[in-house]
């Protein structure tokens, strides 16, 4: 076995049948080394910048292998929910992720979720990204529900926050209550997803918008629209 680290140009083949290869070696010089198998461990296009940028598909095509279409995987997922503006930065802990698509649930997660400029990102996301990147492709409706509360059951958390509200002075704001239940950040992206202004005194907070509040945190729904592309995904399916 002879594993050369240099750029591979071109496989030698004899009637379609591989024998070896011919590259150019780190000091400039075109050498052929011809072998009984040559093994293609170029990478896939993931992490371009890593110099994986997809040739092995090329070397294995011109072998006359079949090629499956490529496409990024443990990658960022891009939403068109409306409040995604204000999520960049934010950072969820033990919550219970679901892939929906097409109105079916495809998989469940549990862990951590995160919001970046190239999209839903963390541990959950990622592990999901294959199912929705492939229906995404196949032009399909793509969401992902997250259960902020998962150990939680709703009547569990409604007579929780009740409970907050009867500890906290009746001129506090809403926001307050906000942030005895989910990170800071999140705070004004969930006021707006309920339309109840942040500042609104918790006196004024009926057990109508608890009932939104509850179903809110525990299944805030984030439309998938679109997946980041291969210089941000960690593998290549």
């Amino acid at each position: 076995e002879i594993v050369y680290n240099a750029r591979v140009s071109d496989i030698l083949t004899i009637d379609g049948k591989v024998y070896g290869v011919k590259y150019v070696n780190k000091r400039g010089f075109e050498r052929k080394e011809e072998a009984e198998n040559v093994i293609i461990a170029t990478g896939g296009v993931s992490y371009p910048g890593t110099g994986s940028t997809g040739d092995g598909y090329i070397f294995a095509d011109r072998t006359g292998h079949h090629i499956e279409e490529v496409r990024p995987s443990l990658t960022p997922l891009r939403t068109s929910h409306p409040q995604k503006k204000f999520l960049d930065g934010l950072l969820l802990k033990n919550v219970q992720a679901r892939l929906v698509v097409d109105d079916e649930v495809v998989r469940e997660e549990f862990g951590e979720i995160s919001f970046s400029d190239r999209g839903i990102e963390g541990a959950v996301a990622l592990r999901v990204s294959r199912d929705a990147v492939d229906a995404l492709i196949d032009d399909k409706r793509v969401k992902l529900i997250v259960d902020m509360k998962p150990a939680l059951t709703e009547e569990m958390l409604f007579d929780r926050i009740k409970r907050e509200i009867a500890e906290m002075q009746p001129e506090e704001f809403f926001s307050e209550l906000l942030r005895k239940l989910v990170p800071k950040h999140f705070v004004i992206p969930i006021a707006h997803e309920l339309d109840v202004h942040s500042k609104n005194y918790i006196r004024k907070v009926t057990d109508a918008e608890i009932a939104r509040l509850v179903k809110v945190l525990k299944g805030m729904v984030f439309p998938i629209t679109d997946y980041a592309p291969f210089p941000f995904a960690v593998v290549t399916a």
